[in-house]
């Protein structure tokens, strides 16, 4: 797969690079970079919303930061956020509207995230991925998206009430941080108010070596016939943008693109590129983008999110964006010819 210029999930990629190593204690050295999750937050007006700074360091250690950081509305007036003591990075929507947050850990900035306030309420909630499996003391993610009265959807992570079934095997962070306590299986759930997710199977298992030294592993199972012999049958995967639409905040200079990607096909994506073009005439496959994420395991009927923040606005005219799904072409599709959409036109503020 080539080379490309990745975009908004590089954080959490951060993170789980750093699973393995014991995280320092906040101040004990200078992190070199500070970045904040969930990374396009929604919250209703009046809602409130947890935000997690995140700091790393030399080596691949993470230190959650956000009780010592100071936190700060950079631009716009749609929300607050909070520096009290047990309350701090929380955010809480004053108006309809967007605003961008910051926090400073020691002499570190964090890059700026673009908050949407809406007006609407949530009448559903999905949690992706639909399955994740991690190891004891691992730590995986899972992300809560939220749709509202007036058709819009959000990330609403930070705002969500997380359930486990079983603490034992997992604990669930405000910001959908996944953590293994103990070997097993349960579920995970997000509520909010009356409204109730999709249930997410965790299963946690032991140490890496005990799976990869069994005999099991190499054994038939990988080279038998049977595993290939009905691949054929299988209908094939095939990925639509089956929401598209943006935000424009001209007071922070940003804009944020939110995209759906479904996979209305039989069979699981495995990974593939999702390429924004920020504004551009119509691009064609093969073509990257000016911005672009990468997709995993997307299995048939699911939907996952690619969402990017954009440091600019458009100024005079407005924007045509478009998105490409596997422009590089990894996926076999039984349509290959609907994976390009756009226009989607986008004003001035």
């Amino acid at each position: 797969m080539p080379r490309r210029r990745l975009a908004a999930p590089m954080p959490l990629l951060l993170i789980a690079a750093a699973l393995a190593c014991p995280p320092p204690e906040p101040g004990d050295e200078t992190p070199l970079g500070v970045f904040i999750t969930p990374e396009s937050p929604t919250v209703t007006v009046g809602g409130e919303l947890q935000l997690t700074a995140t700091a790393f360091y030399e080596g691949g250690d993470t230190a959650d930061v956000t009780a010592s950081a100071s936190w700060s509305v950079v631009s716009g007036d749609a929300v607050t956020v909070s520096n009290d003591l047990d309350n701090e990075g929380e955010v809480v929507g004053v108006r309809e509207g967007t605003a961008s947050v910051q926090a400073i850990a020691g002499d570190v900035t964090s890059e700026a995230v673009l908050v949407r306030v809406t007006d609407a309420q949530i009448v559903e909630i999905s949690v992706s991925p639909t399955f994740l499996e991690i190891g004891v003391g691992e730590t995986g993610f899972l992300a809560a998206q939220g749709v509202f009265s007036d058709g819009s959807r959000g990330d609403v992570t930070g705002t969500v009430r997380w359930i486990t079934g079983n603490s034992d095997v997992c604990t669930v962070a405000q910001d959908g941080r996944v953590s293994g306590t103990g070997t097993g299986s349960t579920q995970v759930r997000a509520e909010y108010e009356q409204i109730v997710s999709n249930s997410v199977g965790v299963d946690v298992v032991g140490s890496p070596d005990d799976d990869d030294t069994g005999d099991d592993d190499t054994g038939d199972d990988d080279t038998g016939d049977d595993d290939t012999g009905d691949d054929d049958d299988v209908s094939l995967p095939n990925l639509e943008v089956t929401y598209f639409d943006a935000y424009v905040d001209g007071d922070a200079g940003q804009t944020l693109f939110l995209i759906d990607v479904t996979n209305t096909g039989g069979s699981d994506a495995e990974i593939f590129f999702v390429d924004l073009f920020v504004d551009s005439y119509q691009p064609q496959i093969g073509d990257d983008g000016d911005e672009a994420t990468i997709l995993e395991d997307l299995g048939a009927g699911e939907t996952q999110y690619a969402d990017f923040t954009v440091n600019e606005v458009p100024d005079y005219w407005e924007w045509w964006s478009y998105v490409i799904l596997d422009t590089s072409e990894d996926v076999t599709e039984s349509d290959e010819n609907d994976n390009i959409t756009g226009p989607l036109e986008v004003w001035p503020p």
